[in-house]
């Protein structure tokens, strides 16, 4: 959970960083987005399988709770985000964001 919520974070804000410069970014900084995106996309697909394996075993996992506020949280987050940054009409937004 801990190392979950510290690869978003740091994901967001490379992705907040080149949105305020308004710098789509160079190849470095946009493979670096990607290896994270994809980091954050197993993590997800591997709690949804532990959930649908046995719902009574997830949620006895110590930090099950955190890691359903966190994953509520950026739901919540996404809302205060413009409207155009998340219905993908920025192209290279739309990329970065495409996991939320």
């Amino acid at each position: 959970m801990v190392q979950l919520k510290s690869v978003a974070d740091l994901r967001k804000n490379i992705i907040l960083a080149m949105l305020q410069a308004n710098n789509p970014g160079d190849e470095a900084t946009n493979r670096t987005l990607s290896v994270l995106t994809r980091h954050l996309r197993v993590f997800g697909k591997f709690f949804r399988r532990l959930q649908q394996l046995s719902l009574e075993r997830f949620v006895a996992l110590p930090m099950s709770g955190d890691l359903i506020m966190f994953y509520w949280s950026q739901v919540v987050d996404s809302t205060n985000h413009p409207q155009n940054l998340t219905s993908g009409q920025h192209s290279t937004i739309r990329k970065l964001l495409a996991y939320s």
